[in-house]
């Protein structure tokens, strides 16, 4: 991919390119990506395809995974049992999505601590707690 990057190509032969990547229209119906839109910083010559790429992939993971809201973490109550040695504190995580669903999920309080997470913060569908 050297051939194609920035400090190698021209502003025509970027947009070139990208034109050779656009597919018929039939291949995109019922798509909502804008190739265009999707590599105009490399274009531009602000951004490699490689990092266009990733930028892309990231923005649409989180699109199609669906975000929660945390609205509240509770300490987990272990009862009369309490912990066993060893074992990390827990918390549980209040979630609500916009359409108004709600759940709770138990957490470690390291890893909130660790990735800040708290009472207003963003929760992705599926995000590793460990």
């Amino acid at each position: 991919m050297d051939e194609y990057s920035i400090t190698n190509t021209t502003k025509e032969q970027r947009i070139a390119l990208i034109r050779a990547w656009v597919p018929d229209d039939e291949a995109m119906d019922g798509n909502d990506i804008d190739i265009w839109e999707m590599y105009r910083d490399y274009i531009d010559g602000r951004k490699e395809i490689s990092e266009c790429n990733a930028a892309f992939s990231s923005q649409y993971d989180r699109e199609i995974k669906e975000i929660w809201k945390v609205t509240g973490i509770l300490e987990a109550d272990y009862g009369c049992e309490e912990r066993t040695p060893g074992e990390k504190l827990k918390c549980i995580v209040c979630l609500k999505k916009e359409s108004g669903e709600q759940k709770q999920i138990l957490v470690e309080d390291e890893y909130l601590n660790k990735n800040e997470i708290h009472e207003g913060s963003e929760w992705v569908e599926g995000q590793e707690t460990t």
